[in-house]
Order: structure tokens, then sequence, then C-alpha cells
């Protein structure tokens, strides 16, 4: 469970980079 909660963990905090990156990218265009 514990290990599951923290790959669960970094996988959202990649999906938020990513979706932070296209964010900028229309902001900055």
């Amino acid at each position: 469970m514990l290990d599951y909660g923290k790959v669960n963990g970094e996988g959202w905090q990649f999906i938020y980079r990513v979706l932070q990156r296209g964010l900028n990218k229309r902001l900055s265009e």
C-alpha cells in the first residue's frame, strides 16, 4: 500500500508538471 501510494503521488506530481508546462506555453503565446 505504501509503495503504491508513493508511486501514485509521484505520478500526480509528473502530471501536474506537464499541465503547468501546457498552461505556461499557452500564456506565453
